[in-house]
């Protein structure tokens, strides 16, 4: 019988390699250290695509790191959604398939850190890393993804977890916003910032770099649709302070886009092409009088 994890580390994929660079890094600090060992669990589930990538041989895994396949690609939001219902752990901590650990040369301690302080805490709140010294730690001065934060388990379900009809992979137009529907609601609980740097990191995250990545992939408008979707529908539908600054924030970010339109004009076009069409069809969601739990139902 196994002692019960403090922490359950889940990779969404569809076999990409950098997903399986990611597990085996992890996979290596998790075996070199019986402290963490003891107090972790790693999985990663690949979908619609169970290419290994990997050239470490994975029959001998410890008990707690698995890897689970599923023959049907699934949606990011939906695949995180069965990553934590198969987990175990008290607590969860999600990254994505091009994730990267922020710093390898202090990733035990950092790991070592996080689990004393999980260890102790409540099944009902939410830990964000912020390691921000320019402003207070405060859900108004930083940008929520997907892997800087870590959930207790039972309030990530009780949340009703990522909608499953938004974000990359879903069949909806909005390539994104699923971390807004989850933080406002996440928002209205018991959130915690921590004063430290995240575990792990995305590159390019908000540069240029990704704007010009996503046009190529032809997801800059989808990205951008579902940034305005996702914004207005929760200010309408899970109203808060938080839901009120989203909306300003990217109505500011909207107005800085048409002065730059001028310059690099395909992207921004795109940016602002997707933004107006995500405004336009939330409204009418809205004067459907739809419900939020439509975005939880799987088709």
């Amino acid at each position: 019988m196994f002692s019960q994890k403090n922490l359950s580390i889940l990779i969404p994929s569809i076999g990409e390699e950098s997903s399986y660079k990611l597990f085996d890094a992890i996979l290596q600090f998790i075996v070199s250290n019986f402290q963490i060992c003891e107090r972790i669990e790693l999985i990663l589930l690949v979908s619609g695509n169970c290419c290994n990538c990997s050239s470490i041989n994975y029959d001998y895994l410890p008990p707690n790191v698995r890897i689970i396949s599923r023959a049907e690609r699934l949606g990011a939001s939906t695949a995180r959604n069965h990553l934590a219902l198969a987990s175990s752990g008290n607590f969860i901590l999600f990254c994505d398939a091009d994730s990267y650990i922020f710093s390898r040369k202090s990733f035990s301690i950092d790991l070592l850190n996080v689990l004393t302080i999980v260890s102790g805490s409540p099944r009902d709140c939410c830990y964000i890393f912020s390691d921000s010294t320019a402003k207070p730690l405060s859900p108004f001065s930083f940008r929520l993804t997907e892997w800087n934060f870590i959930v207790s388990r039972e309030l990530f379900i009780s949340s009703n977890m990522f909608p499953a009809k938004i974000g990359v992979g879903s069949s909806s137009l909005a390539q994104s916003g699923e971390a807004q529907f989850l933080f406002n609601a996440m928002f209205k609980r018991n959130t915690i910032f921590l004063p430290v740097p995240p575990l792990f990191a995305h590159p390019a995250l908000g540069t240029s770099s990704e704007a010009a990545e996503l046009l190529f992939e032809n997801k800059l408008y989808g990205y951008n649709f579902g940034a305005s979707y996702a914004t207005i529908l929760m200010v309408f539908l899970c109203f808060s302070s938080l839901s009120l600054y989203h909306l300003a924030s990217h109505c500011a970010s909207t107005l800085i886009l048409f002065f730059q339109l001028p310059m690099g004009f395909r992207a921004k076009s795109a940016m602002l092409r997707g933004r107006i069409h995500g405004l336009i069809s939330s409204i009418f969601f809205i004067v459907r009088g739809k419900s939020i739990n439509y975005f939880y139902t799987c088709p």
